[in-house]
C-alpha cells in the first residue's frame, strides 16, 4: 500500500470528531495541512470545538513562531484581517564585541525591525530520530534532536552580513508543540483515505496533550534532500504492522519528510497486510 496524497480535495463528512469521537456535538471542517502552510485538504464534520481549540493553539505557535518569517517571505499568510502581512521582521541584535554571546541579557540584547526585502529567506526545522516505536525503543519525553534541517537561499549570506555583526536570526521553538502538528496532519490524512474504521489510532492522545511521548510515535525518516515541485506531501504506507505517514512540509525546499506511526491495521486493511507476500518499500525522494 502505499497513497500519495493530492495537494487538494474535499473528502465526505466523517461525522465524529476524529479526535475524541464525539458525535452529538456541532462539528466543524479540519484542514488537514494549516491553511496557513497553503493546505487545501478539507475534512468536513470532523472536529468538535474543544479539539479544535486544541489543535489551533499548537498550530497558531507553529505558524506565528517557527514558520513566521519564511510564510511572509512566501507569500503564505492569510488575506483575512486576522493575520495581516506585515511590511517588516523581527531581528535579535546585542551589543557584545562577540559575534555569539553567551549571556545575552549582559550583551545588551534587543529586537530590532528590518523591511522585509531585506531580511535573509531562511528555513529552520527540526530534525529526529526515527518514531521510538519503530526503532524498538521505549517511550520517552526526550526528543531525540539529531540537528537542524536548515534551507538558506543564494542570497542569504550577503543580506545577512548587511544585517551586521552582532545580529541574530532567532526562531522559538517547541519540540512537543511542534511535532502534536504533524501528528494531526498525519491522523487527519489517515482518516481521509483509509476511513475511521480502518485503523486502532494511536495519535490522538499526542494531538490533545494527554500523551507527552509524542517521539515514540513521532521522527523522521531518512532520505536525500531532493526537492519536490509541490509544497508539501503526504505519503501513506504500512510498515511493521503499523499504518505509517510520512509528512513533508516545504517539500520544494527539499527537507526531509517526518515519518508518523498513525495506528494498528484493521479489518480488511489489516488481512490484506497479512496477506501480502510484500509491501512495496516507500521510497520518499
Amino acid at each position: 500500500m502505499r497513497i500519495v496524497l493530492p495537494d487538494a480535495k474535499t473528502y465526505e463528512p466523517v461525522g465524529r470528531c476524529i479526535y475524541c469521537s464525539r458525535d452529538q456535538t456541532p462539528l466543524t471542517r479540519e484542514h488537514i495541512i494549516p491553511k496557513g502552510l497553503r493546505g487545501c485538504l478539507i475534512l468536513p464534520q470532523s472536529s468538535c470545538e474543544p479539539c479544535r481549540q486544541i489543535t489551533h493553539d499548537f498550530e497558531t505557535f507553529c505558524l506565528r513562531s517557527m514558520f513566521f518569517a519564511p510564510r511572509v517571505q512566501l507569500g503564505m499568510m492569510s488575506k483575512d484581517r486576522r493575520e495581516p502581512p506585515p511590511d517588516s521582521l523581527r531581528v535579535g541584535r546585542h551589543k557584545s564585541i562577540e559575534p555569539l554571546p553567551q549571556d545575552m541579557e549582559e550583551a545588551g540584547f534587543y529586537w530590532d525591525s528590518v523591511p522585509i526585502d531585506e531580511f535573509p529567506f531562511y528555513l529552520q526545522i527540526p530534525r529526529f530520530d526515527p518514531p521510538g516505536l519503530l526503532l524498538g525503543n521505549e517511550r520517552t519525553e526526550n526528543y531525540p534532536l539529531k540537528q537542524l534541517q536548515v534551507y538558506n537561499d543564494e542570497r542569504f549570506a550577503a543580506k545577512f552580513q548587511d544585517l551586521g555583526k552582532n545580529t541574530q536570526l532567532l526562531s522559538p521553538f517547541d519540540p512537543y508543540r511542534f511535532c502534536r502538528m504533524i501528528a494531526k496532519i498525519a491522523h487527519g490524512a489517515a482518516i481521509a483515505e483509509l476511513g475511521p474504521h480502518s485503523f486502532r489510532p494511536l495519535l490522538q492522545g499526542v494531538i490533545l496533550g494527554s500523551d507527552k511521548y509524542a517521539s515514540y510515535l513521532v521522527g523522521n525518516s531518512t532520505c536525500s534532500r531532493r526537492a519536490e515541485s509541490r509544497e508539501n506531501t503526504i505519503t501513506l504506507t504500512l510498515k511493521n504492522n503499523h499504518v505509517v505517514a510520512y509528512v513533508r512540509l516545504f517539500a520544494k525546499f527539499g527537507l526531509c519528510p517526518y515519518e508518523v506511526v498513525v495506528g494498528e491495521p484493521m479489518g480488511d486493511l489489516a488481512r490484506w497486510h497479512l496477506s501480502a507476500v510484500s509491501i512495496p518499500s516507500l521510497h520518499v525522494k
